[in-house]
């Protein structure tokens, strides 16, 4: 019923410039490195709002709504398919197209470490801690779809996108897609960590996600708007 679109090249771009200013930054600035990755990264977000594309819970307000808009069923089968489904899409093919920045040479001297350095940090934080973080990105992600519905130009699309990307990476906030894939950066890049590692990255970030983007903003609103049509 509800159709999914591929995976979101943009994102991996973004990861990938976001730790080569890391590693170009970090050396005579120190912290300001961080901010200066996630404007960079932010980019990424913008190519995937301009592009249409989607990366787990962001633009599932329509689906959503029609879908407890149906008599005698809310079609959650539909939905957990289209989510899942975009979910296994972006991962698989962010993890492929991670390969191709992992070969010697295509990245900058310094970004591998920079990117090993950000998938250990994010592995090494404690499972309440992450799963805070997916629940707040979660909300993020889904919240930049509502925001979308707000303006009429490009330009205004472009700067919103473009605040949220920042935002999202500033925190940093974990978006199961994003995070997955920074973890795979780092073991591609040899990082201290493991495959159950990225596959628990994988489970707590989704969980976080449903809350934060599913539950807290995407049925809240579905409801609201429910409400003031009753």
């Amino acid at each position: 019923m509800f159709a999914s679109k591929g995976f979101n090249k943009a994102i991996v771009f973004g990861i990938a410039t976001l730790g080569v200013v890391d590693a170009l930054v970090a050396p005579q600035f120190g912290d300001v490195a961080h901010i200066a990755g996630a404007l960079t990264f932010a980019v990424g977000v913008v190519f995937l709002v301009v592009g249409r594309s989607e990366l787990f819970n962001e633009n599932f307000f329509d689906p959503a709504a029609k879908a407890v808009n149906q008599d005698n069923s809310w079609l959650l089968g539909s939905l957990f398919r289209l989510w899942i489904l975009t979910l296994v899409i972006n991962l698989v093919g962010g993890f492929l197209f991670a390969f191709v920045f992992a070969v010697d040479g295509v990245l900058p001297s310094g970004s591998a470490h920079a990117l090993e350095r950000t998938a250990e940090e994010i592995v090494h934080r404690p499972v309440r801690v992450m799963f805070a973080s997916a629940i707040i990105g979660g909300a993020l992600v889904s919240l930049l779809s509502y925001l979308l519905e707000a303006v009429n130009s490009v330009q205004s699309r472009i700067t919103i996108s473009y605040i949220v990307g920042f935002l999202l990476a500033l925190g940093p906030f974990d978006h199961v897609v994003v995070t997955a894939i920074h973890v795979f950066f780092g073991l591609l890049f040899d990082a201290a960590i493991g495959y159950g590692a990225l596959a628990e990255t994988i489970v707590v970030a989704t969980a976080g996600n449903f809350v934060g983007g599913i539950g807290l903003v995407t049925f809240t609103h579905v409801a609201q708007v429910m409400g003031v049509e009753d």
